[in-house]
């Protein structure tokens, strides 16, 4: 059996929820983000639902586009 490089299961969870959580609060900030967010990143606005209610894990290639935002919005709050 090989190991998928498309999941986050060797990814800390608390790495994985504080990233979820600092995107759902910027989301949350103002109307329309989290369709942007959905376009951008290339999902449908359900998946970006679904990531974001916590229903579903985005896969690494996801995850690495949402943790480079995660780091975006760190910087412009400083």
């Amino acid at each position: 059996m090989s190991a998928r490089l498309d999941t986050l299961d060797k990814m800390p969870p608390e790495e994985v929820e504080k990233v979820m959580d600092e995107i759902r609060v910027w989301c949350e900030a103002k109307r329309g983000r989290q369709k942007q967010l959905a376009r951008d990143v290339g999902v449908s606005e359900q998946v970006m639902s679904n990531w974001l209610n916590k229903r579903k894990t985005p896969s690494l290639t996801y995850w690495l586009q949402l943790q480079a935002l995660a780091q975006k919005i760190r910087r412009r709050r400083k």
